[in-house]
């Protein structure tokens, strides 16, 4: 199971509240080898649809299991999300909309006339303008720590864990069972 599934997974155990994001505890993941070509495409049209604290999380608890796992910022730089593209609709199962990255991509959305207020073309100008200074190593680098996170990390066995109701989903076999007992829905 790659992070980026993770990212899109829930528990919806019956009283659940907080089903979201899932904790991974880890019995034996793989990191891709060779690593998967990076598609920049892909990657930037999916970064409005994450929920990139719950990537960082999910990152982090795989991280001791990974040597030489890259590490990722805290938050992604505003001028990287601007190259992604319109946003995502806002997630509701996240604690907080102003936490996904597809909030703070919509920070950089055009507006909706043909008409541009000034303060607005100072703001697009001055994110050019740092996108146009920002190394194009720095942008490569992120993208490839990116990529190699969500794509060529794969948990191949353990478990997923409700943060609500301390319920387990177990992973075999890089496939999440998901199911639930008859009780529980």
């Amino acid at each position: 199971m790659r992070l980026l599934t993770h990212n899109f997974l829930q528990s919806t155990v019956k009283g659940t509240e907080n089903g979201y994001p899932l904790q991974i505890e880890v019995e034996r993941v793989e990191l891709e080898d060779p690593p998967s070509e990076i598609n920049r495409d892909l990657l930037l049209r999916l970064l409005p649809k994450l929920n990139y604290p719950a990537l960082l999380q999910g990152a982090e608890q795989i991280a001791p299991h990974v040597p030489g796992l890259p590490t990722l910022p805290k938050e992604l730089p505003p001028y990287f999300l601007s190259l992604s593209g319109p946003p995502a609709p806002p997630n509701n199962n996240s604690d907080s909309d102003s936490n996904t990255a597809a909030a703070a991509a919509a920070t950089f959305s055009q507006p909706a006339s043909d008409e541009k207020d000034p303060e607005t073309e100072v703001v697009e100008e001055a994110a050019t303008t740092r996108l146009e200074n920002e190394s194009e190593d720095n942008l490569q680098t992120l993208e490839a720590n990116l990529h190699k996170i969500l794509f060529d990390v794969h948990l191949i066995d353990g478990a997923l864990i409700c943060p609500g109701t301390g319920r387990r989903f177990p992973v075999k076999d890089a496939i999440p069972n998901m199911l639930l007992h008859a009780d529980e829905i």
